[in-house]
């Protein structure tokens, strides 16, 4: 349970393409964390983008894109934008 390892493939690295075995450790790639990089950042619109996402997985990355009128890493914060910002803006809090 310390992410200690022989091989990537104990560090979850079927899944995760740069999950690592480093000098016996386990070093987890963006998206990813755990002794064992075993826990994803995001499943889907619910587990890890707080319902207000999808979750985008790469091979390399894992991030939530977020509805319109949610930001943050999981899509947590909510801005109340009375205006549709359509250029991509962001509106003055």
């Amino acid at each position: 349970s310390d992410g200690s390892c022989l091989s990537p493939l104990q560090c979850n690295a079927k899944v995760c393409a740069d999950c690592a075995c480093v000098n016996g450790n386990c070093q987890c790639a963006d998206g990813w964390s755990g002794d064992f990089c075993e826990t994803p950042f995001c499943v889907n619109r619910t587990d890890g983008c707080s319902g207000h996402g999808e979750c985008q997985v790469t091979p390399t990355s894992m991030s939530c894109q977020c509805d319109t009128n949610f930001t943050g890493p999981h899509c947590a914060n909510e801005t109340h934008c009375e205006l549709d910002c359509v250029h991509g803006g962001s509106p003055n809090a």
